[in-house]
């Protein structure tokens, strides 16, 4: 097993008494900004390119509201802009100001989740967990859960644990499973809680799956893994 040190091995602990989440930061939004620009040429009307296709990432999450997001958007599309950085920049504050009269951070959430679920084709395991699977081995995810407080994130991803062992107890599409994976930056920075969930921790991800599955994440990721012994073992209720 991996061994890390941590500020504190207990997430509960490490968490009690902080503000509540009160949505994405504005460096958040840009940096998802940034992933979307960098993906559209330099000439031509890259403002109104670049408007355009936020607005197609957001449909799906935004629904209706994404007509209002729109409006918010089009007095930005006749500006100049000096460089790349001044265009997020007044976006981000476009889209910041956006949020914050439309949603609140509870509901941001719940549309992240609900976007993950549709997108991935991940199966829900309860409002936070989800998981996938392809041949032997199942990936579960774990979806933000900043508004929940940390007792309560816990107490979910046990509750997690617990429907998926009985999915795979009873569903003859995960008979085969031999192994069960999570794969994020709280492994990497809560590793022995995972431990204590069951888990061997394999530490730090490759160049090559960081580059093809966490792109845009700064911090460590770390992976860890249970076999399919052990965590019906510990979390299959007779």
């Amino acid at each position: 097993m991996m061994d890390k040190k941590c500020k504190s091995p207990n997430p509960v602990e490490e968490q009690e008494g902080k503000k509540p989440w009160a949505g994405p930061t504005p460096e958040e939004i840009s940096r998802g900004l940034a992933k979307i620009l960098s993906q559209i040429p330099k000439e031509g009307d890259r403002t109104g390119v670049f408007i355009g296709e936020l607005l197609k990432n957001t449909e799906n999450i935004l629904g209706d509201k994404n007509k209002i997001l729109n409006d918010y958007l089009d007095k930005l599309k006749n500006q100049t802009f000096e460089n790349d950085e001044a265009l997020i920049t007044a976006t981000s504050e476009v889209v910041s100001a956006f949020m914050k009269e439309h949603f609140s951070p509870k509901d941001i959430e719940l549309r992240a989740r609900q976007h993950f679920i549709e997108k991935s084709n991940f199966i829900p395991l309860n409002e936070i967990l989800s998981y996938g699977y392809d041949q032997n081995v199942i990936h579960l995810h774990l979806a933000p859960a900043r508004t929940e407080i940390p007792k309560r994130r816990l107490e979910l991803v046990l509750n997690g644990f617990e429907n998926l062992a009985k999915a795979m107890e009873n569903d003859p599409a995960l008979k085969d499973i031999k192994e069960i994976t999570m794969t994020s930056w709280i492994v990497a920075k809560w590793p022995e809680v995972f431990e204590a969930f069951g888990c061997t921790i394999d530490g730090p991800i490759s160049d090559e799956d960081r580059e093809r599955h966490f792109k845009n994440d700064k911090g460590e990721i770390w992976k860890a893994h249970i076999d399919r012994a052990d965590f019906l073992a510990r979390y299959l209720k007779k």
